[in-house]
């Protein structure tokens, strides 16, 4: 007589298999979503290529926001994102490099021409904010650029007209805008006594130019140069020039708190000079054996770049070493600090950030503004002493007086790789 199975063994082969169940159908499921993003990345490859073949074929311009989908000539099944099948067009097209010239794109590894997204603005399947662009696959998106390499990343574009960059996006806590395009009347080899900030959001105040000894070396205006960034223009530091906020009206004080702090820099550096202060603030401390209490960043041997709290020179202090930089091309730096600065001197703050261009750090550093015994009452651009002097062009320096998100980041990052064509990563 045949014996069949029992309650419990069928419970425990029950059991069994649902274990493996759940074991393996997530595993199914990245499985048929990494298919998926191996269509997406080839769609999206395919819509890169075409547009650029329509370039070459169009006086070397990208197509326009009203007929970028008929004209690039893909058929229209490639359209469609395998995760969104819903859908007809999954991808919007970047408004920022509507177009544009070939020769207009200076950094094609890191111009977005499209990417997931729907869009919902006048024309269809087009981006024209950040909220456009839609991250579908595992909360990342998938973004195809003008050199027509394609990249899954959690990193969202910030879709902008490239022919009004009057203003960076982000004006939360802007206290301080300083864009050399903004100075009037002046013309190339003329000198730059004042830098006004046109902050949009915050009263100006002015920084002048250091004159006198300053420590040892006799200090010029620094000088105008334009369209040397990418067509901009830019204020150019010879070594021995300097601008400076000073708080005797309380502006470096107000505008930069001892604590949440954040600042860029859209600069070049000489080939032939491969250290200096590009910005910093600093405020002496009588009765202390370390006088000068520094926090900035600049560029040190070799021209890297370098997020540093300082004493006197780039000898004190955590620092950390990024790119070279003194390539005669643009480039833009980064650095943002939470609560102060120090306590005591040469302790880093919590939390901090630095970027420069493809060099990123989260880790203990050292960083801007801040504030030595809540006091941080001077802030000096290009910076000459001690023989750390920059030399270069600064075409725009951001200042804000909150620690600005990382949507806000991304935002300026691509506002200002755009606008001087200088390399971020995403």
């Amino acid at each position: 007589m045949k014996r069949g199975f029992t309650l419990i063994e069928l419970l425990v082969v029950i059991a069994i298999i649902a274990i493996l169940a759940a074991i393996l159908f997530p595993v199914f499921a990245k499985a048929r979503e990494k298919a998926r993003q191996t269509k997406c990345l080839n769609n999206q490859r395919q819509i890169a290529m075409a547009a650029m073949m329509y370039a070459q074929e169009n006086d070397e311009k990208l197509p326009t926001l009203s007929n970028f989908w008929n004209s690039i000539g893909v058929p229209s099944a490639v359209w469609v994102c395998p995760t969104k099948k819903t859908q007809s067009n999954g991808y919007v097209y970047n408004q920022t490099w509507s177009g544009a010239s070939l020769g207009d794109i200076a950094s094609p590894t890191c111009a977005v021409i499209l990417g997931d997204g729907i869009g919902s603005g006048a024309v269809a399947n087009i981006a024209y904010l950040p909220t456009d662009f839609e991250l579908r696959h595992d909360q990342k998106l998938i973004l195809a650029f003008a050199d027509t390499h394609v990249q899954l990343t959690s990193r969202v574009p910030c879709a902008m007209d490239r022919n009004n960059m009057g203003t960076p996006p982000s004006t939360r806590g802007l206290a301080a805008f300083f864009s050399a395009d903004a100075i009037a009347g002046a013309t190339t080899g003329s000198a730059v006594a004042t830098w006004n900030n046109t902050s949009p959001t915050s009263s100006g105040f002015t920084a002048t130019a250091m004159t006198g000894t300053w420590p040892s070396n006799p200090m010029t205006n620094p000088t105008y140069s334009a369209g040397v960034l990418n067509g901009h223009a830019a204020v150019h530091f010879s070594g021995s020039s300097a601008l400076i906020l000073p708080a005797a009206s309380s502006d470096a004080t107000s505008a930069y708190p001892p604590t949440n702090n954040t600042l860029y820099v859209a600069f070049k550096a000489s080939t032939t000079k491969t250290y200096g202060m590009l910005v910093q603030a600093w405020q002496t401390n009588s009765g202390a054996a370390n006088q000068d209490r520094k926090f900035g960043f600049g560029l040190v041997t070799a021209g890297l770049f370098c997020a540093n709290t300082n004493n006197a020179a780039f000898g004190y202090g955590d620092t950390i070493n990024g790119p070279t930089v003194n390539d005669n091309r643009p480039h833009i730096a980064g650095t943002y600090v939470q609560q102060t600065c120090a306590t005591a001197w040469g302790t880093p703050p919590q939390n901090h950030y630095a970027m420069c261009d493809t060099f990123s750090v989260t880790q203990q550093a050292s960083f801007i503004f801040g504030g030595y015994n809540n006091l941080c009452p001077y802030v000096e651009i290009g910076n000459s002493e001690y023989g750390y002097s920059f030399v270069g062009d600064i075409g725009e320096v951001l200042m804000y007086n909150v620690m600005t998100t990382k949507t806000e980041r991304d935002a300026d990052e691509d506002y200002l790789s755009i606008k001087y064509g200088a390399p971020i990563t995403y």
